[in-house]
Order: structure tokens, then C-alpha cells, then sequence
């Protein structure tokens, strides 16, 4: 009969399961040493984009020359008209219905369904509302609500 050898009670030590320790060591310490080298700066796009500067909060809407409190669930897109350097912004509703308003220097007087708000600090602001194919119930609450909420800043 042959005789078994009795397994001993601590194992070799492998040092294959010591390299891949070591290197992730090495490539973490790597990695910390490499981080001031590369500057916290934006870039310069980021320096001069065009346009008005707005701040938008999750229901405030700040222009800088005026502020609107809108719906949480409406969208805030701000587009600024180049040429003369006005401000425009269009307020989505879920449903696709829309408020716009835009600086302006004085009310128009064509036959578009437009209101014209007159802040104290002098600016004027068009309001427009363009309706959905199927517009919400409650849309043309929350647009007059809206618009009744822009105020100087």
C-alpha cells in the first residue's frame, strides 16, 4: 500500500498572486502623480458663446433683464436672435403646445395673437402662444400664469 502524504497546513506562498497587487498598486500611484499635469481650465469655446446670458432653475427662467416662473414639467429653450441681439425663449408644454417670448423695442402692430408685456425697468417683452393640434386642458392656464409672472429682475 502506498503511503499518503498528509497535506500541509499552510500553503506555499504564490508569488504570481503578489504581481498583479503590485502593478495595480503601481498603476493607481501612476495615475494620482499624472493628475497636476493636466490644468482644471475651460476651454475657450466656453470663454465667448454667443448669445445672452440666462440661468434657468427648475421653474425660474432668469434673463438677466427679466425673470418668468414656468411649469416644472415645461421645457426651456432658449434661442437669441443674432442680428439685433434680442432675447427669445420658447417654453414647450409636454403636449407641444408653446409660449414665446421676446425682447422687443416696441409693440407690433400686426394681426398676430400676441400680447405685450411693459416691465418698469423699460424693457418690453411679445408673448405668443402657439397651440398643439391637440392642446391640453390646462395649457392656456399655465401660459397666462406664466406670462402674468414675468417681472423685472
Amino acid at each position: 500500500m502506498a503511503s499518503i502524504k498528509p497535506i500541509p497546513a499552510r500553503l506555499p506562498k504564490s508569488k504570481t498572486a503578489v504581481m498583479p497587487l503590485r502593478g495595480l498598486i503601481l498603476a493607481v500611484l501612476l495615475l494620482n502623480a499624472c493628475g497636476p499635469i493636466v490644468p482644471a481650465t475651460a476651454p475657450p469655446q466656453l470663454q465667448h458663446t454667443p448669445g445672452a446670458f440666462v440661468t434657468v432653475t427648475e421653474a425660474r427662467f432668469d434673463a438677466g433683464l427679466f425673470q418668468v416662473d414656468y411649469p416644472k414639467s415645461w421645457r426651456v429653450v432658449k434661442t437669441s436672435i443674432a442680428a439685433d441681439h434680442r432675447l427669445q425663449v420658447v417654453f414647450a408644454a409636454p403636449q407641444g403646445s408653446a409660449v414665446t417670448l421676446t425682447q422687443t423695442d416696441s409693440p407690433s402692430d400686426d394681426d398676430a395673437p400676441e400680447q405685450f408685456v411693459h416691465l418698469d425697468n423699460g424693457i418690453i417683452i411679445r408673448a405668443q402662444i402657439q397651440l398643439a393640434a391637440d392642446p391640453d386642458a390646462a395649457f392656456a392656464t399655465a401660459a397666462q400664469k406664466l406670462i402674468a409672472s414675468i417681472r423685472p429682475q
